[in-house]
């Protein structure tokens, strides 16, 4: 263990939400089709009894209430097996929430530093780190209401991002100890005005995973950019994507990034690199929504609203200006491709940019 390994001559920690997107199209998956009961199969009637002669009416009063009684008892059978009871229907069963037993870390005043990457352990760390082994559980609880955070103040915007924190703590903290690694809680600031951080001076229009402090900043007017009438699940769309910075930093794959960056011959290659990790990142931010679904009672709209959201910084959006003919963010389509994945998948592995081809992560 040690300090975190700096940042490349490439300018590898660039503002990932600077400019204003378009919103994408809607999106569906297999994954969100809702799922049905299959109904019970209809009960037939019990058979009427053979009428009894006139004289024996103590046998056929007794048949009678043999009848009934059989009956009534199928009555209360079938209702008790299609969910309700002789009084009325029952409640439905409380989910069984996965990870409840997992203890969140609290907030420490400095973090325990990154894994060091070395020069012989940085291609493992990237292409086969233990943490691609390991698959997020589902469904997890997360109690966050429904809620379009545009306008929000910032004592509001940190409070909904303190709630989220929870959430993806509870999400991912069991797969990084499973893994060997070790979440943290990392600090949440929320800035009304551009101010300097230890990763350099973070403007407004913006979100960050500082990797030099491990702690989270956001602009208050960070979902300005996006040209889109309905912003709900966009601010947490951003901090998803942010966190899984922070679970990239604590599995030292940004450290491992950081050192082949920083070897790399071209700055085309060490381009290659900051596109693979920003891929990765908008695919587990995907996932946590996947794994928070049921709880926050998300639809297929819901689910195509994260991946437009992510669809929408993508670095050819028409009128996005290019500083370099290659950028450090992938491309619209590629964005969503990768998001889609993480909606589609708990298995971490399906996340893992660094092993696929250039053109994936363009």
């Amino acid at each position: 263990m040690g300090a975190p390994a700096q940042p490349a001559h490439w300018q590898l920690q660039p503002p990932p939400w600077q400019q204003q997107p378009q919103p994408g199209p809607w999106q569906q998956g297999p994954w969100q089709q809702p799922q049905q009961r299959p109904p019970y199969p209809y009960q037939q009637p019990f058979p009427q009894p053979t009428p009894k002669a006139r004289g024996d009416k103590a046998v056929a009063a007794l048949t009678v209430l043999v009848i009934a009684l059989c009956v009534a008892l199928v009555a209360v059978w079938v209702q008790s097996r299609d969910g309700g009871g002789p009084l009325g229907p029952t409640a439905s069963p409380t989910p069984e929430w996965k990870n409840e037993d997992y203890v969140i870390p609290t907030t420490q005043s400095v973090n325990p530093p990154l894994p060091q990457a070395t020069v012989s352990d940085m291609n493992e760390l990237m292409e086969g780190n233990t943490l691609y082994d390991e698959s997020l559980a589902v469904p997890v609880r997360c109690e966050m209401a429904r809620k379009d955070m545009a306008g929000a103040t910032a004592s509001e915007m940190k409070a909904r991002l303190e709630e989220q924190l929870d959430c993806l703590l509870r999400v991912w903290g069991p797969a990084l100890d499973a893994a060997e690694y070790k979440a943290i809680r990392p600090t949440i600031t929320v800035m009304t005005t551009p101010r300097q951080t230890p990763c350099g001076k973070m403007q407004m229009k913006n979100a960050m995973y500082c990797s030099r402090d491990q702690n989270l900043y956001f602009a208050i007017d960070v979902l300005d950019v996006l040209d889109m009438d309905d912003k709900t699940w966009a601010l947490e769309s951003i901090m998803a994507h942010e966190f899984a910075h922070l679970v990239q930093g604590r599995s030292g794959i940004i450290p491992a990034r950081n050192l082949a960056a920083d070897r790399a011959k071209t700055k085309s290659e060490a381009l290659l690199l900051v596109r693979r990790n920003e891929a990765q990142a908008d695919c587990m931010a995907a996932m946590f929504f996947r794994s928070t679904s049921k709880s926050l009672e998300m639809t297929s709209a819901d689910h195509a609203q994260v991946i437009s959201t992510f669809r929408n910084f993508g670095s050819d959006r028409p009128g996005r200006p290019r500083v370099d003919k290659e950028s450090t963010h992938p491309k619209m389509h590629t964005r969503e491709a990768w998001a889609t994945k993480g909606l589609g998948s708990s298995d971490v592995a399906v996340c893992n940019s660094y092993v696929v081809s250039p053109d994936q992560v363009a």
